[in-house]
């Protein structure tokens, strides 16, 4: 599901109500009961999808935005409820920024690990960029400094949210009994020129797990975590 005219203003509305006082299963009732829901009862996995949407909700709810120091109280909850609107309904980054950019257009924070990256792209030894890169590097070195800023905080933010959430039920399916995955990689989701994102060949298993590179590995990181298969 997305922000489209399937999902009402109303029904946003009242999911906010309800995720505002902590009534997680309140909003996951909502969501529910809209057409087609993975969550409806009845659809394949639906009790599975309902634990695994409950998770990412209470991760959503309890980030700590670490990596932006100086927020205000009042804004660290705006993004928080932000992100648990976006992994409840699937709703993209930019609609979720466009929803908080007017209280973090007030905000003056800091976003080292953002920096760091900005400089990293700026060094001479770092070959071509793809367009996502260019944009980043060129609108954090011009007039849309901050809203940039603002940008990459919220996509920073959502995505450790969900790596986070995915990791919980990768780790489940490789070291249940019985087990389920073979191992996880990590990939670029696609060739960046990303000078952080370069990942070895390499299949994390149960010898090796606690190795796993966490995502994302910087603002505006891309890359994903592949479950791999136990063979036939």
């Amino acid at each position: 599901m997305g922000p489209d005219e399937r999902i009402s203003p109303s029904v946003l509305d009242e999911a906010e109500a309800l995720l505002r006082r902590g009534d997680l299963d309140g909003a996951l009732r909502v969501v529910q009961a809209l057409p087609r829901s993975p969550l409806a009862a009845g659809q394949e996995n639906a009790e599975a999808a309902r634990s695994r949407q409950r998770l990412r909700l209470r991760a959503a709810l309890q980030y700590r935005l670490l990596e932006a120091p100086g927020l205000s109280a009042a804004a660290r909850e705006e993004v928080r409820l932000a992100l648990a609107l976006g992994t409840l309904f699937g709703i993209g980054v930019p609609h979720l920024v466009e929803r908080v950019w007017p209280v973090l257009a007030e905000e003056s924070y800091s976003f080292a690990a953002l920096d760091a990256y900005a400089e990293r792209l700026r060094q001479a030894e770092v070959g071509p960029l793809d367009r996502w890169l260019r944009g980043v590097a060129n609108r954090l070195a011009g007039p849309e400094r901050e809203r940039t800023r603002a940008e990459l905080l919220v996509h920073h933010a959502y995505f450790a949210v969900l790596h986070a959430t995915e990791l919980v039920e990768i780790e489940r399916r490789l070291l249940g009994r019985p087990r389920q995955l073979a191992g996880v990689r990590v990939q670029s989701l696609r060739a960046s020129g990303c000078p952080v994102c370069v990942w070895p060949d390499v299949t994390y298993t149960v010898d090796n797990l606690p190795e796993l590179p966490i995502l994302p590995a910087h603002p505006g990181c891309r890359c994903v975590y592949r479950p791999v298969a136990l063979a036939d």
